[in-house]
């Protein structure tokens, strides 16, 4: 990673936690230019290159237990077995 991606890293995590309360970070996954993190309370952030609405976490999105990212797009696992996907639609069979 270089400097410019790492120094953002770090302003993002501190705005996070010091804008929203403490809130662990349990689970992380990159993508093609975007980073998904999942929150202790279920709920999941997402930030870095939002040209096909990979970073766009869908409202009112809770009870994750598990997330994934691809070059444009990404995914959530929730505690009733659903899956909620965004981003790109782009798909080649």
């Amino acid at each position: 990673m270089d400097r410019k991606k790492f120094l953002g890293l770090i302003i993002f995590l501190f705005l996070l936690f010091s804008t929203s309360g403490y809130c662990k970070i349990v689970k992380i996954a990159a993508g093609g230019g975007h980073t998904v993190a999942l929150k202790s309370d279920g709920k999941v952030v997402a930030w870095g290159n939002n040209e096909d609405g990979q970073c766009n976490v869908p409202e009112g999105l809770t009870n994750v237990v598990a997330i994934a990212a691809g070059g444009g797009h990404t995914a959530a696992l929730l505690s009733n077995g659903m899956v909620a996907v965004w981003g790109s639609q782009y798909f080649v069979p």
